[in-house]
């Protein structure tokens, strides 16, 4: 298997993660493998519009200004990331932290908690599910990501 097909299988595996439980047909299956073969970034995007998709079809009341800051993280959290990794960031004692550090970065931007959560590294997002504190190092790359 070439590095490319390496790659690909991998993306691949990203968006069919984020389809879990949906049916596809051999034509869908088709154009996400070759979809899976584009920049690693673009792949992560479409993933995280499906799992914001499908959590709001579970939840159609999208957190707003009327949401406390509390619960637009814990949205945030579980859109931009998958349900185990957003579990284990949810629960580290570090949410304080992660939050307080997602608010100044909002402010200074004006961007969402979402959008600033996209803003961290793709590999830095992705190792949180390996580390000992996802929170904690969530919350030291926020600190950069604009």
């Amino acid at each position: 298997m070439s590095a490319f097909e390496e790659m690909q299988a991998a993306q691949l595996a990203v968006l069919l993660d984020a389809l879990d439980g949906i049916p596809l047909s051999d034509a869908e299956r088709s154009t996400l493998r070759w979809l899976a073969g584009w920049k690693r970034d673009a792949v992560e995007n479409i993933a995280a519009v499906i799992r914001r998709a499908r959590t709001l079809a579970t939840n159609p009341i999208p957190p707003g200004p009327s949401a406390s800051w509390g619960e637009q993280v814990t949205a945030a959290v579980r859109e931009v990331f998958p349900p185990g990794v957003a579990t284990a960031i949810l629960g580290d004692d570090a949410m304080g932290p992660l939050s307080y550090r997602l608010m100044q970065r909002c402010q200074d931007t004006g961007r969402s908690p979402a959008d600033v959560l996209r803003g961290v590294d793709a590999d830095d997002r992705d190792f949180c599910a390996r580390a000992d504190y996802p929170a904690a190092f969530l919350a030291n790359r926020v600190g950069g990501a604009l």
